[in-house]
């Protein structure tokens, strides 16, 4: 009977172990090549600069590729290039009145680190929406805050939204034979502070949510779906302005290659 009890004990500690079983989320850039993927952006607009005006609308659609590319030092530079955007004006009715295409020039932002971070602010905020990683290992169900920052100039003042995007491993899936780990991501950005002597009432929100999709054994992101709703307004003695932009993200690996 003793041995029966101290069996169980046993399988259930050993049950406790894996359940508890942490996995660590970075990028491998051990190897000059590059990784491609489908980018996709669709964004409704709606812009006024007067309180109870009717204002601007229009939708923009945006496809083309995102890449990381490895270098030395175990770095990497983050590119958008052959963006086309389709750029839909509608009028006052809320009916489509005029539709023009532009090619964007690439961005390139450099020396992104495994960690899935950059240096430079405004390259950090982005990835830390579309392909954000957990900052230190995590089991199935842990969830980890990863700072956001955004720096915004009014009237001369600096002001700054803080937040986080929250991360949740959700689970593990397979997905085009790949072990993926799946991550639900809640992001959360808005302005806190404002100087006394700054008059006025001014208003920065970003709100969403993500899927991100990490390949574990080959340490490479496989995608990601995001949807952003931001809110920026301001009311002062030197104008009225507000925008509503909503956003939607799809990335997908396309492709790996060598950079010859």
């Amino acid at each position: 009977m003793k041995k029966l009890i101290f069996g169980l004990v046993a399988l259930v500690s050993m049950s406790c172990d894996m359940g508890a079983e942490k996995t660590e989320f970075s990028w491998d850039f051990s190897k000059i090549q590059t990784y491609i993927y489908s980018f996709e952006q669709v964004a409704n607009v709606e812009y006024t600069i007067e309180k109870n005006g009717t204002g601007t609308r229009a939708r923009m659609i945006s496809k083309g590729h995102l890449s990381i590319s490895i270098k030395e030092n175990n770095l990497a530079d983050f590119s958008l290039t052959d963006i086309s955007t389709d750029i839909i004006k509608y009028n006052k009715h809320g009916l489509p009145r005029d539709t023009v295409t532009r090619n964007t020039p690439p961005t390139v932002f450099q020396n992104m680190k495994p960690t899935s971070t950059f240096d430079e602010e405004s390259a950090n905020l982005l990835i830390t929406k579309i392909m954000p990683l957990p900052t230190h290992t995590i089991g199935i169900g842990d969830t980890v805050n990863i700072p956001l920052q955004m720096t915004f100039r009014y009237s001369g003042y600096v002001l700054y939204a803080k937040g986080a995007n929250v991360l949740t491993f959700d689970r593990m899936e397979t997905i085009d034979n790949r072990t993926c780990a799946v991550l639900t991501g809640e992001l959360n950005l808005a302005i806190n502070e404002v100087p006394q002597n700054m008059k006025g009432s001014y208003e920065n929100t970003t709100i969403g949510k993500g899927t991100y999709y990490f390949d574990i054994e080959n340490q490479i992101y496989y995608g990601a779906d995001v949807t952003i709703s931001q809110v920026n307004s301001m009311d002062s003695s030197s104008g009225y302005a507000r925008s509503s932009n909503e956003e939607k993200y799809i990335i997908r690996l396309l492709s790996v290659g060598s950079q010859d």
